[in-house]
């Protein structure tokens, strides 16, 4: 992290994460706007109540906060630049060029914003703090007014940080981009439909050596595109995918269910085969092995929240093709398993998820529940859990360990509803991960 993104992130209390954990709700945007070198701006153009203003709107209902997340996504029919039209002061001041010479910029050496700051030297992690900040008070307010709880707040400020994300890193349409920045994307065609995923390969990857394979699936309302930015890049998968040698694909959702694309989490006999996600993903498998040279005992599913789903999901549907199945706040419909096959399981989810609670409720299987369905249907009992406490007790680590199959949860004390980040017991989750799945084979 370089020294501006440290002070960026150390103006009291401001970004959305800080919000999140607990600081004031009077927050001024006179305060938090900063330029790339991390000085405060001032002066800049604000509205009445003298915040910045991404969003024409007020927070006095949840949806509102869904109208957030789109601002903070802007337009993808506008190509690189998105729409700038809610953020155009922050950008102006961060970059301290008008808007009119970042427009031209970007369509003349075909940039996207993260290009612009490279363009001038600065790092464009240390835009999406900015932008990030600007967005704080729409949170806060929510909060404040009583909307959302600060728990949910956490969850709405985790979408609009991977909105932001894709409008920095946005990449436009893939043939004005060269074939170079489309290489890691793929096309299916399913039925009518053309299905599409992501893949990231290891630095290391070689043709004569079979490489693992992890699936990585997004949540409802969630696509491919940020959530590899966040889950891939920011919290550090690709890294470790580097350092392993294992492959990552991250497959996009189509079904639209209340304006949110969603994964279809079982073998429910869709009859539109451009629809049925269980195919999608065979055939998604039959596509990267055609590619890659993938070791077929090491292909393993993972997901956050419905994504984490549509991973359990396929523990039970896919003919045993997955050695290893997971996901972080998730949960899963136990009456859709419709196979015999016994995965290994790895879970990890937080007290305070308000999304897919931790005990349950509104229709959603408690995450013990899950748990228990697992050591069941893999064969495992109740005798075979170890339990283990790491950091003061703030995690709890359920290991159950059979000769064939292991099944192993880890509950954080307070945590919500995301792809945890923070350390266990010195090791990030994403380690965590892999350190199970590397030795797991069918």
């Amino acid at each position: 992290m370089n020294k501006s993104m440290k002070k960026s992130r150390g103006i009291a209390c401001l970004s959305l994460v800080a919000l999140l954990a607990g600081c004031s709700s009077e927050i001024n945007a006179a305060d938090i706007i900063t330029s790339a070198s991390g000085e405060v701006i001032t002066g800049l153009t604000a509205t009445a109540t003298g915040r910045i203003s991404p969003f024409d709107g007020v927070m006095d209902d949840p949806r509102d906060l869904e109208d957030l997340v789109t601002s903070a996504l802007g337009d993808g029919s506008l190509d690189l630049h998105r729409g700038h039209d809610e953020i155009g002061n922050v950008l102006e001041a961060f970059l301290g060029i008008s808007h009119d010479e970042m427009h031209a910029l970007m369509e003349q050496e075909n940039l996207n914003l993260a290009g612009v700051c490279e363009r001038f030297g600065f790092d464009p992690e240390n835009l999406l703090l900015t932008l990030e900040d600007s967005y704080t008070p729409w949170v806060s307010e929510a909060v404040t007014k009583g909307v959302v709880s600060k728990t949910d707040a956490e969850y709405w400020g985790t979408k609009i940080s991977e909105a932001l994300r894709v409008r920095v890193y946005w990449r436009g349409d893939p043939e004005k981009l060269g074939d170079s920045s489309a290489s890691d994307r793929r096309t299916i065609a399913q039925g009518d439909t053309v299905r599409e995923y992501l893949i990231h390969v290891p630095d290391a990857y070689q043709e004569d050596d079979p490489a693992p394979l992890i699936l990585n699936m997004h949540g409802a309302c969630g696509d491919a595109e940020s959530y590899r930015g966040v889950v891939g890049e920011k919290k550090g998968l690709h890294l470790l995918a580097d350092q392993h040698g294992f492959l990552v694909a991250y497959p996009q959702a189509v079904i639209k269910k209340d304006e949110c694309v969603v994964w279809q989490t079982g073998d429910t006999g869709e009859e539109d085969i451009a629809l049925d996600d269980v195919y999608f993903i065979q055939r998604l498998l039959d596509d990267i092995k055609s590619r890659y040279n993938i070791d077929e005992e090491q292909i393993f599913a993972l997901g956050y929240s419905n994504g984490g789903m549509m991973a359990f999901s396929l523990g039970c549907n896919s003919g045993g093709a997955f050695a290893a199945v997971g996901g972080m706040a998730t949960t899963m419909i136990p009456e859709r398993c419709n196979e015999d096959h016994t995965p290994s399981v790895i879970a990890f989810h937080g007290t305070r998820d308000s999304v897919l609670p931790y005990e349950g409720g509104q229709g959603w299987q408690a995450v013990p529940d899950v748990v228990d369905f697992w050591v069941e249907h893999n064969g495992l009992t109740a005798q075979d859990v170890i339990k283990t406490e790491f950091d003061g007790g703030a995690v709890r680590l359920d290991e159950y360990l059979g000769d064939h199959s292991a099944v192993v949860l880890y509950t954080l004390e307070g945590g919500g509803h995301e792809w945890f980040s923070q350390d266990i017991n010195g090791r990030s989750p994403n380690e965590i991960l892999w350190e199970f799945l590397e030795d797991i084979r069918l």
